[in-house]
């Protein structure tokens, strides 16, 4: 299952991605999610209280971590026995473009995608469920375009 949602989200939407994540992880089930602070991290913390398997799916290369905020938990992931996941090269900085592929991955990676909370109007690059649900019919990890390298 994916758990998604907002970087700035309330304590609320951070408990209850927490709560479904490690209930989804103590019953055997894989939680997958981006690497953002807010209710990504929540959602990983709480697979881990599970005991259970976490995904980390990053917008940049598996090296770096990005929110650095996140090194440790990134950490704690592989460590849990849990996987960093990404489509672009090592070295990889953050850009925004990549974080539409990104979530296409989530998508696809999930037999279903819960979005706990998120802005009524999201930045363009990370509306879910339209852009990632299409995409997730046939994601793909593209070559970082030369103007945006």
């Amino acid at each position: 299952m994916a758990i998604v949602g907002a970087r700035a989200a309330t304590r609320a939407a951070l408990d209850t991605a927490a709560a479904l994540a490690r209930a989804v992880a103590s019953d055997g089930g894989l939680v997958v999610s981006g690497g953002a602070l807010g209710v990504d991290g929540a959602a990983h913390r709480g697979a881990l209280a599970g005991h259970g398997t976490t995904w980390v799916v990053l917008g940049t290369g598996v090296d770096v971590a990005y929110p650095d905020r996140h090194a440790a938990l990134f950490g704690a992931v592989v460590d849990g026995g849990g996987a960093l996941l990404s489509c672009f090269p090592r070295g990889t900085p953050p850009r925004p473009w990549q974080f539409v592929h990104r979530n296409a991955v989530i998508a696809a990676l999930a037999d279903a995608v819960v979005v706990v909370e998120a802005r009524p109007r999201p930045a363009p690059c990370t509306r879910w469920p339209r852009r990632a649900a299409s995409a997730a019919r046939s994601p793909r990890c593209p070559a970082a375009p030369a103007a945006r390298r």
